[in-house]
């Protein structure tokens, strides 16, 4: 059923947040993939407000975007929000 069902949409990385624009909803939180098999990637949306969704990401859907996503993700995957009082990459300041 869920392969039948329109997932298209768009993926941004914009003010240290990933967002996903469809038609039908527009969801902002943490991206982290899970599988990287080059030609797709599979990631896992965690909102902010909440649940969570999968998306298989495919390079064929923007090829001369797809290694500035991967790069993006890589850098960015699963990383929180750091503390006020935490230099970049959580080290003591």
């Amino acid at each position: 059923w869920a392969a039948r069902r329109d997932h298209s949409g768009t993926l941004r990385w914009s003010a240290g947040k990933w967002t996903w624009t469809s038609q039908s909803c527009a969801r902002s939180g943490t991206l982290t993939m899970l599988v990287d098999v080059q030609q797709v990637l599979v990631v896992i949306l965690r909102s902010d407000e909440g649940g969570a969704r999968w998306f298989w990401l495919h390079r064929g859907a923007d090829p001369s975007a797809w290694p500035a996503l991967r790069r993006a993700l890589v850098s960015t995957s699963g990383r929180r929000p750091l503390p006020n009082d935490r230099a970049q990459d959580g080290a003591p300041l």
